[in-house]
């Protein structure tokens, strides 16, 4: 198997991989329509009706609130810490908290960074990976200006970090190494120089990135800069607020130490979970410690060759050309507020209107149509368990050209198949969820 320094690949020739996530992005889209002096720099946390909060800024995450706090204890923390804590409360839409405001400013991010790395860059792809996450693939980009660099001292942002071997390098300290060192000779063969080269290129494109991302929509991000997708976004990770995190490979075995297993996309549930139990370890650089056989003696091949390649920093998915996601999905949790065919006809004819306008939108913005939709519904018998149950709605059957209905038809035809299905009287069970789901999209001219 591969060494723990493998995944650059050579470091002439790497991929440059950028994930650029925005920091507390609720926070910052509803602090944006209150743009208040006296907002700037307090503690903020946005919740739904209920008091449940959604997202918590890194100023008010210093204090302790997060999302698994409820709203009293988060007004507690602040006023134990003597501080004034700016609360803004998500207006419900159809029964649900909104998710037009977000989703909007999304949108602005996608137009924003399609507009930038088509006009300033060569080869870029960008990846929707969700409303507040995209990944960039500029290694192109890197190449043409690693080839047309002229030697001119470069310009390094102070929340610009670069993770050494040793340790983490920012400032002006930064700045002497950039300028100082690169552009490398041409007869250099330093693998490790030449890759922190590509890297250190790929934090140039970022900080000019970022910087237009907030003249255009006056949102922040983090970013993460490394050879993969998997390291790209651990770095995105290290230096938030606001950071801009270049990640080689010679920095691994010293940030493996501090890097929670849980915290490796892909090992956060009930594999990761397994993994700690099982060999008694918590960190990246404790499970990059274990050889593939002693993984594959306890999982199958596939799933010790995932935890092996990811603990030491190995990811060869791709960054996909990709502007947002495959499906539509809206639904909600219920919790015994459904006791009559009356009150599950009204809320599925809210979730009705909301899958239309959704799928309005995407016909309008997006350029493509569903072919069909599902309703899917858990729900449990009042004096049994709580099975799932799901019910489809599709073109080849019921709904052939399923783009074409109003909320009122697709609202009938779901309580036809949840009748059909369940062949009891509302009044008899338990429904918990409701969820209608859109796929198989096609483009439309």
């Amino acid at each position: 198997m591969a060494s723990s320094m493998d995944f650059n690949r050579g470091g002439s020739t790497c991929k440059v991989i950028t994930l650029i996530d925005m920091d507390s992005f609720e926070c910052q889209v509803w602090e944006r329509m209150f743009p208040a002096e006296e907002y700037w720099g307090r503690p903020c946390i946005v919740t739904d009706q209920t008091g449940r909060i959604v997202s918590a800024s890194s100023e008010a995450r210093a204090l302790g609130i997060s999302r698994s706090i409820r709203l009293g204890k988060a007004e507690r923390l602040a006023r134990r810490a003597g501080v004034d804590l700016k609360v803004f409360t998500k207006p419900n839409d159809r029964e649900k908290p909104d998710g037009k405001t977000v989703r909007y400013a999304s949108w602005e991010l996608v137009d924003a960074l399609k507009e930038y790395c088509e006009m300033y860059t060569f080869g870029t792809i960008m990846e929707y990976s969700s409303c507040d996450e995209f990944y960039l693939d500029i290694t192109e980009e890197v190449t043409l200006r690693m080839a047309l660099q002229d030697g001119d001292p470069v310009l390094i942002e102070s929340r610009t970090f670069l993770e050494g071997k040793h340790e983490k390098i920012s400032g002006d300290k930064l700045k002497y190494r950039i300028n100082g060192l690169y552009p490398l000779k041409d007869d250099n063969t330093d693998d490790g120089l030449l890759e922190e080269e590509r890297l250190v290129y790929g934090g140039l494109i970022m900080q000019d990135i970022n910087n237009f991302l907030f003249r255009k929509t006056k949102f922040k991000a983090s970013v993460g800069i490394g050879t993969n997708k998997l390291v790209a976004k651990l770095a995105c990770g290290i230096n938030k607020p606001n950071g801009i995190t270049m990640f080689p490979s010679c920095a691994l075995a010293r940030l493996s130490k501090e890097i929670s297993i849980s915290s490796i996309q892909g090992l956060g549930g009930k594999f990761g979970s397994q993994l700690q139990e099982i060999f008694a370890i918590q960190k990246m650089s404790q499970l990059a410690a274990l050889t593939f056989d002693d993984l594959e003696a306890v999982f199958d091949t596939e799933k010790a060759l995932l935890a092996y390649m990811k603990s030491h920093g190995q990811c060869d998915e791709p960054v996909s050309a990709k502007l947002q996601n495959e499906g539509v999905s809206c639904g909600k949790n219920f919790f015994g507020q459904i006791t009559s065919d009356e009150t599950l006809k009204y809320h599925l004819h809210c979730l009705s209107q909301e899958m239309i306008e959704r799928l309005e939108e995407e016909q309008s913005r997006h350029r493509r149509v569903t072919k069909f939709i599902r309703i899917q519904f858990t729900y449990s018998m009042k004096e049994e368990g709580s099975p799932s149950k799901e019910s489809s709605l599709n073109g080849s059957s019921n709904f052939p050209n399923a783009g074409n209905l109003d909320a009122t038809q697709l609202c009938d035809k779901a309580l036809s198949a949840m009748f059909r299905d369940i062949k009891c009287s509302i009044s008899s069970v338990n429904i918990t969820r409701l969820c209608f789901t859109a796929g198989r999209f096609e483009n439309i001219r």
